[in-house]
């Protein structure tokens, strides 16, 4: 069997992105479907991309990685093919400070959306006496609704892309190699003035076992559990654990 990938984001800011991203490919994959369950769906991965949006000056957030990220390579690196990559960091930089307005005010705006989300509609199932307009909507063509939520996608294009870049270069940095995590428990103390972002830990399926990972400033610490399935409670594995993992310091 293949290994099974779980990401550890050690920082809010990283723990956004990663949630932002994962909804933006939901968005993706559910846009593209003909029946109203998967569009259903994807509306309410809009909103909820618009849930993590409001938490803060998430736009002001990503353009200071993307300087951090910038600032590192040209310290570090004297890699042309790779300076180039970095050149596309400064071109998002600059689209998202020329960007007006609040990320996310076209839906904000928009009284077709905000009718959705004031009857509660999100998450669940919506019948067509829940909001007739909707249910209309949900039953027009394909090609309607998909242009629909492609312009309703569109201006949050430059922040999608910044996410990608920056998430690119943290995973990049992650270089895993093979551990034995001993009784079921690892521990790492975290060392130098670089800050840990992201633990990428890799377990091979045949074992059936998942990962806890607990963080502080200066260690991290890893206990592995086993449920034999799903109507059973899990407890905590004690056997050596293989495992391959990778830490990201930016």
């Amino acid at each position: 069997m293949s290994d099974i990938v779980f990401e550890q984001p050690l920082s809010e800011r990283i723990r956004n992105l990663l949630r932002l991203d994962l909804l933006f490919s939901k968005i993706d994959y559910y846009g593209k479907n003909n029946n109203e369950f998967d569009i259903h769906s994807a509306v309410s991965a809009i909103f909820d991309v618009m849930n993590i949006l409001s938490r803060g000056d998430l736009r002001s957030e990503i353009i200071k990685e993307l300087e951090k990220q910038i600032t590192l390579n040209d310290t570090n690196n004297e890699d042309n093919k790779t300076n180039k990559n970095f050149a596309k960091h400064a071109i998002l930089k600059q689209k998202l400070l020329s960007q007006h307005g609040q990320i996310g005010n076209h839906i904000r705006r928009n009284e077709f959306l905000n009718n959705i989300k004031q009857r509660g509609l999100l998450g669940g199932c919506a019948n067509s006496f829940d909001l007739t307009g909707y249910h209309h909507w949900l039953n027009l063509s394909f090609d309607e609704k998909n242009r629909d939520i492609l312009n309703w996608m569109e201006p949050f294009s430059n922040i999608r892309q910044a996410i990608i870049a920056v998430l690119g270069v943290v995973r990049k940095k992650a270089k895993f190699k093979k551990i034995i995590a001993k009784d079921g428990y690892y521990q790492q103390a975290i060392t130098g003035k670089e800050e840990l972002q992201l633990i990428m830990i890799k377990i091979s399926q045949d074992i059936g076992i998942y990962p806890e990972i607990s963080a502080s400033k200066r260690t991290f610490s890893i206990r592995f559990f086993k449920r034999e399935n799903i109507d059973t409670k899990a407890y905590q594995y004690t056997d050596d654990v293989p495992i391959k993992m990778a830490c990201s310091i930016l």
